[in-house]
């Protein structure tokens, strides 16, 4: 099963109520759902990292969010 528009949705829902510390487990537990699938059953295998990323792009804008407010990134736009 490959992740569908409705999936990226959910997640991208899910992940922006999500804590931080909620974030990093997910993704940690989509990466290894994500390698036990590999040689297993390649659509889960792609399921599992599609989610990953998905959590991950919402941990990075927190991230850079937090640099910005910081003044770290004022040259980024």
């Amino acid at each position: 099963m490959s992740a569908t528009s409705h999936d990226f949705k959910t997640w991208e829902a899910d992940a922006s109520k999500c804590s931080t510390e909620q974030l990093k487990n997910i993704i940690q537990d989509c990466k290894n759902a994500e390698i036990a699938m590999r040689s297993f059953n390649t659509w889960k295998e792609n399921y599992y990292a599609d989610q990953k990323w998905t959590y991950m792009k919402e941990l990075k804008k927190r991230q850079k969010k937090s640099l910005e407010l910081k003044g770290v990134l004022w040259h980024i736009k």
